[in-house]
């Protein structure tokens, strides 16, 4: 099977993470998942450095313990000024 996109899913529960997983890695996405938005972004620098790109962004608003959607956006755009949102 042909990867479809690259996604990264970001949320603090571990049983919606493993959900969205399944179900896009299912119909061909290859997906990467993290608790919390620190660990997304360290994901994310990871993978623009190796020259490649997530093609989306999944991610809870809202996490109680940890960087949240609402706060993460801010430094992915720092990262990368020319992410579309």
């Amino acid at each position: 099977m042909n990867i479809r996109a690259r996604i990264l899913v970001m949320d603090d529960e571990e049983m919606i993470r493993e959900l969205i997983r399944e179900v896009l890695t299912n119909i061909g996405y290859e997906v990467e998942t993290a608790r919390e938005g620190n660990e997304a972004i360290d994901f994310y620098k990871r993978v623009k450095e190796s020259g490649k790109t997530f093609d989306a962004v999944i991610m809870d608003l809202e996490v109680p313990l940890g960087m949240g959607g609402k706060e993460m956006i801010k430094k992915l755009l720092e990262i990368d000024p020319g992410l579309k949102q």
